[in-house]
């Protein structure tokens, strides 16, 4: 388990509030889930990303590859090259696990536990392992290992495709950082972790039927669509999932946006590539930006 926890801990974070895999192709003058942000001096391209993805995705709309080549920096919100693989590793299992005597049994519900081990044992993972996680990163590497288990690897993810193709061609820039990601998830209170991971185990299940259904949604930049099925309607079913996104999307979207604002002033153009729960609804970074005084457009297929 030790060797996944660095990538677990990169697409974790919003894992659980994005879109899955949209078709690579797009009809003419259909929407992108591709922002323009613009200022008197320059532009910002704001892109949604999937962090975990598949080979059929590539190559992406000429639009989105265009806009990439176009900018001067790569913008994302963690780079792990950017973190000493064993910082980063010493970071994660800091604050991610317990350690003897303790245990996650000691802090979960029986029913919990059980549900745990149900998906444990479809997962093919040991019971000993996920005893010794702490509910935050648990919850992480069971959401990312259920959407390996359908097929989506990290490594072909939208994240990791413009970091290759950014190598030694672009300077790349961080929103946030590998370090400041894993405090975040660990600072959470006990109750939401225990939360969260409750979310994750009743959700399990519909892990496919749920990006099945948003899918469609992402593929024609609808981003009311993806609003609704990804924000609104689970923060209205569970007060939980509410105060999740609370904190760890509404929170930060506003230390992103004063960020990306920053980019504006300058004369240089920058590709932004967020999870794309980052980038939709009233505290979204597209509304953000425009209340900031930007003016920001959805593209199209041309």
């Amino acid at each position: 388990m030790r060797r996944r926890l660095p990538w677990l801990v990169l697409t974790g974070l919003s894992l659980l509030l994005l879109p899955p895999a949209a078709p690579a192709s797009v009809e003419r003058g259909s929407k992108l889930f591709l922002w323009k942000a613009s200022s008197p001096t320059t532009e910002v391209y704001l892109f949604g990303s999937i962090h975990l993805g598949k080979k059929e995705w590539y190559p992406l709309a000429k639009e989105i590859e265009a806009a990439f080549e176009k900018s001067k920096y790569l913008v994302v919100e963690a780079d792990e090259s950017k973190t000493d693989p064993a910082q980063l590793q010493q970071l994660a299992l800091q604050h991610g696990i317990y350690f003897p005597p303790d245990g996650l049994s000691k802090h979960a519900s029986p029913e919990t536990m059980k549900a745990l081990g149900a998906l444990a044992e479809k997962l093919e993972l040991p019971a000993a392992q996920l005893e010794q996680m702490k509910p935050w990163l648990l919850s992480i590497s069971l959401s990312s290992l259920s959407l390996v288990k359908l097929g989506y690897s990290p490594e072909l993810g939208i994240d990791r495709h413009f970091l290759k193709a950014a190598k030694d061609k672009k300077e790349i820039l961080e929103l946030e950082s590998m370090e400041y990601q894993i405090k975040l998830l660990s600072g959470l209170s006990e109750e939401l972790q225990l939360k969260f991971l409750e979310l994750t185990l009743e959700e399990a299940d519909k892990a496919k039927e749920r990006m099945e259904k948003i899918v469609g949604a992402w593929s024609k930049g609808d981003a009311a669509t993806l609003e609704d099925e990804m924000l609104k309607k689970r923060a209205a079913k569970n007060a939980a999932q509410a105060e999740f996104q609370a904190k760890l999307i509404d929170e930060r979207n506003v230390g992103m946006a004063k960020k990306i604002g920053e980019y504006l002033k300058t004369k240089d153009v920058h590709f932004v590539v967020v999870g794309s729960a980052h980038l939709i609804g009233e505290k979204g970074l597209v509304k953000l930006l425009e209340k900031d005084g930007f003016k920001v457009e959805q593209l199209e297929s041309q």
